[in-house]
């Protein structure tokens, strides 16, 4: 006997169709909350490989470069969350410039393929962050725009100055003229380390986030 148990985070209709988002559209919907809940393919999409032509950044070989979704080092709430590490760029200028790491979490299975929220009357992308940025530094977490790669429906940019280490929930309002234009989201979410200052340098740094959910209010 299988017996499923549905709740406000967890509706009966996300259970029986769990790779299937289209018309369940929960308040809050967890994107991730200890593990990632966008219902497409759990490894990030890297959008652009470092210009040295290394491999995918998801693994734990890179020095420079760290994502660990099951982070145990005091989650927000539940027992993990999202850690996201890079060096920065280098300052020997025999070392092709690094100048970000960034990447996507897919909405659904296969690549390419887009889900329409258009009309789930979301209007808040909410999440918890903290973490250390050194100076010229900025982590961003936006809402790509397929159709518009440079432009995202909804952008947050924070420096060294704005994070700490203790946890800080962030709210991003989703208007609704922006919302009811999403027929086509490939990625649910993407999340950026990167240089500030393009003509400078900078060591990295990590952030941590946690709860990271689209709400109705």
């Amino acid at each position: 006997m299988i017996l499923l148990l549905s709740c406000d985070k967890y509706p009966i209709n996300s259970l029986l169709n769990p790779h299937d988002p289209i018309g369940n559209w929960p308040n809050p919907w967890y994107l991730y909350d200890d593990q990632w809940n966008t219902k497409g393919t759990l490894e990030p999409y890297i959008f652009k490989d470092y210009p040295d032509g290394s491999p995918n950044p998801y693994c734990d070989t890179w020095d420079h470069v760290k994502l660990n979704f099951s982070c145990t080092d005091f989650p927000q709430s539940g027992i993990s969350c999202i850690m996201f590490y890079w060096k920065g760029n280098s300052q020997d200028v025999s070392v092709p410039r690094k100048t970000f790491i960034s990447f996507g979490m897919q909405s659904r299975i296969k690549l390419g393929e887009t889900i329409d929220i258009s009309v789930s009357g979301y209007r808040y992308l909410k999440f918890y962050l903290r973490g250390d940025l050194y100076e010229n530094c900025v982590f961003e977490l936006s809402i790509p725009n397929k159709d518009v790669p440079d432009t995202p429906w909804v952008k947050y940019q924070a420096r060294n100055t704005d994070i700490t280490p203790y946890w800080k929930e962030i709210t991003i309002e989703l208007p609704e003229e922006k919302v009811s234009q999403m027929t086509n989201l490939e990625y649910c979410i993407a999340m950026a380390l990167k240089i500030g200052d393009f003509s400078g340098i900078t060591n990295g740094g990590t952030v941590y986030l946690d709860n990271i959910r689209l709400t109705k209010d």
